[in-house]
């Protein structure tokens, strides 16, 4: 029996470690598990190799790519990240959910593979919210800041015209509310 491959997509600030934090501990009875991404970002402090991510050079992701290596891949500010096919099939193996926190052209890479994971795109109610949340991060510039709210609004246009599912709306001081959504759409998908 294979698990269930939960992706979560949304723009930066909309809330995704946070409701995968809480998803894989209300469903550790099922020995939820989230994916480990590889990148070619700097490590940044508090960050582990193999834990948070595999760090790698452009120039390996760069042939780990041409090896088919991944599911799916995408850029983000400049930096590769993608899902490592072998290892995410060992963790559906292994796990009976399996969580993905992927940007919104790996959904799409996802959807061409023919993979049916249950989609739960998440977007802010409202763009100066995700600005808040944003600056909120310790060591965000202005120029970040400003990069990262025009990415976020073309990633929930995307999110809102693409066929990724129903979006959640993840509203201000609601995040409960939010979880308990995807948590319901997870334990349905389950029962199927």
């Amino acid at each position: 029996m294979t698990g269930l491959l939960v992706v979560l997509t949304g723009p930066s600030g909309v809330g995704k470690s946070t409701i995968t934090d809480v998803l894989l501990n209300r469903f550790k009875h099922l020995n939820a598990v989230e994916t480990v991404s590889t990148t070619t970002r700097q490590l940044r402090s508090g960050e582990q190799d193999g834990v948070h991510y595999h760090f790698v050079s452009r120039e390996v992701f760069e042939q780990q790519i041409a090896r088919g290596e991944f599911l799916e891949h995408a850029t983000y500010s400049g930096n590769f990240y993608g899902t490592n096919r072998r290892m995410l099939e060992e963790l559906l193996k292994r796990s009976r959910l399996v969580i993905a926190v992927l940007e919104v052209n790996g959904c799409r890479q996802l959807k061409e593979q023919k993979m049916s994971p249950l989609f739960c795109p998440i977007i802010p109610d409202d763009l100066k919210v995700l600005e808040q949340r944003i600056r909120s991060r310790p060591g965000t510039s202005e120029i970040e800041v400003a990069r990262r709210l025009e990415e976020a609004a073309k990633k929930v246009a995307l999110i809102t015209s693409a066929v990724f599912g129903q979006p959640i709306v993840n509203y201000l001081d609601c995040m409960d509310e939010t979880v308990n959504l995807i948590h319901r759409r997870i334990e349905k998908a389950l029962a199927r």
